[in-house]
C-alpha cells in the first residue's frame, strides 16, 4: 500500500510547529465528506482542520461553540461531526444528546466523534450513552483520527459519500 506524506506548518501565538502526516493512499476516499468541527480552542480547531485536509477532506466548517454548531446542523448538511467535550454553555455530550433527540437537524443519525483530553471512563461512557459513535483522546495522532473516522462512517452504504467516491 502506497503512502502519502503531507507537511503542515502551524503558527500560533509565540509558537511554530512543523508536522508531517503520513496517510495511506487508496484505503478510502474521504474527499467528499462534509465535516463540522466544534471546539472552543482555536488551535485545536485549526489542527483538526489541517489534518482533515491532509486526508483530502476540504469541506470543513468550524465553530467554537456547540450552540452555534446546532444552528449549523439545522442550516447545512454534514456527513460527520467532531466535537470537543468540555466547552462552555454546551458540552460535546450535551450537544450529542440534542442531535440524537432530533431537535438539531434532519439527520439525527449523523456520525459524531467526541474529542477530549478528559478520558476518564465515566465521561467516555456518558458520551457513548448520549449517542456518540466514537471518542477520541487528545492529543491524538493523524492515524488515530483517520481510523476513528473510518470506524464511524459506514462505507458499505451506497448513499455514503465515502463509498460513492471510492
Amino acid at each position: 500500500m502506497a503512502k502519502r506524506n503531507t507537511s503542515l506548518r502551524f503558527t500560533g501565538r509565540n509558537t511554530e510547529q512543523h508536522l508531517t502526516i503520513t496517510t495511506p493512499d487508496g484505503v478510502a476516499n474521504l474527499g467528499h465528506l462534509r465535516v463540522l468541527v466544534i471546539d472552543d480552542n482555536w488551535f485545536a480547531r485549526r489542527l483538526i482542520k489541517n489534518v482533515l485536509q491532509a486526508f483530502g477532506i476540504w469541506n470543513v466548517t468550524e465553530t467554537k461553540c456547540a450552540v452555534e454548531g446546532l444552528g449549523l446542523l439545522r442550516e447545512h448538511t454534514f456527513d460527520l461531526v467532531l466535537v470537543d467535550d468540555r466547552m462552555p454553555a454546551l458540552s460535546g455530550t450535551q450537544f450529542t444528546k440534542q442531535v440524537r433527540a432530533g431537535s438539531a437537524c434532519a439527520s439525527a443519525n449523523i456520525p459524531i466523534i467526541v474529542v477530549s483530553a478528559h478520558t476518564d471512563e465515566p465521561r467516555v461512557l456518558k458520551a457513548v450513552a448520549a449517542g456518540a459513535q466514537g471518542y477520541l483522546a487528545k492529543p491524538f495522532t493523524a492515524k488515530r483520527l483517520y481510523q476513528r473516522i473510518l470506524s464511524v462512517i459506514d462505507t458499505s452504504n451506497d448513499n455514503n459519500p465515502v463509498s460513492r467516491a471510492a
